[in-house]
């Protein structure tokens, strides 16, 4: 049953989710975790990096490794030294070394989903100047090709690993989070965060979800024909981009996949 309207075409829905499925791992787990990372988030990638990899230290069964995803090109080198240098003892960190060509062919590709004067002129119209700002000065497609990318070239090969979470590298995440969120029987689970200081409650809408609050199963991704990009609605622009985990989410619920969430509990915390 589709709950969300004509499939493909634009439309955002708001709606709680109510489905709750507690209990322990089913299996020995294996997170990976793909970091989207700017050049200028040194500190805060470490601090992340260093506060997940002590979640699974220690635990039998359990295991957490990172794939760090440069979005311009001009970082690669800035990441290989960062690799190399947290790798010491751990081996646990992967780089997605995509060449400079990627990046602007990627942003040739398609230039509906980029800001033209006229669709900026209408975002201006629909929305205040901060969301037309998100919305359109950022590279966002590009972004999500390069994760795209790294779940293709990093988590769909990998036949240990058995959950995924895609975030950024200035978020943070609760002590807790990695043991909350696997313990979950779902295909997805999902947290409460917080957003410019303010708590945010999970739920199915934009805004109500972002990327870093959701750990999915690596079945979610159904062999890579359900990446970010390709879960996008046909009738994509802008904004839609911008918002392509909310749309992820909303392709996983229309095939029937179960959701947990980890209510009362804010696990990860927004920059």
């Amino acid at each position: 049953m589709n709950l969300l309207g004509t499939r493909g075409l634009r439309r955002e829905a708001k709606m709680s989710i109510p489905w709750v499925i507690e209990g322990e791992p089913r299996e020995p787990a294996h997170v990976r975790v793909v970091i989207r990372t700017h050049a200028r988030e040194q500190l805060q990638l470490r601090s992340l990096i260093y506060g997940l990899r002590a979640q699974s230290e220690g635990q039998a069964g359990f295991k957490a490794d990172f794939v760090l995803v440069p979005t311009e090109p001009a970082s690669l080198q800035t990441y290989q030294r960062l690799c190399n240098e947290m790798n010491v003892g751990f081996d646990d960190l992967y780089l997605v070394e995509l060449p400079d060509t990627f990046y602007e062919d990627v942003k040739l590709r398609d230039s509906r989903l980029t800001c033209t004067d006229a669709v900026r002129t209408r975002y201006v119209q629909e929305f205040n100047a901060d969301e037309v700002h998100r919305y359109c000065d950022f590279d966002h497609f590009v972004y999500y090709a390069a994760t795209d990318k790294a779940l293709a070239t990093f988590v769909l090969p990998c036949r240990s690993c058995t959950h995924v979470l895609v975030t950024n590298g200035d978020n943070g995440y609760a002590p807790s989070f990695l043991r909350e969120t696997v313990r979950q029987s779902a295909d997805l689970a999902i947290v409460g965060f917080t957003h410019r200081n303010q708590a945010q409650t999970p739920v199915l809408g934009v805004g109500g979800l972002d990327l870093g609050a959701v750990l999915m199963r690596v079945g979610v991704l159904d062999h890579g024909r359900r990446l970010f990009l390709s879960s996008l609605p046909v009738d994509a622009g802008p904004k839609e981009v911008h918002d392509a985990d909310y749309w992820m989410v909303v392709n996983a619920l229309e095939r029937g996949l179960s959701f947990a969430v980890c209510k009362n509990q804010l696990l990860m915390y927004h920059n």
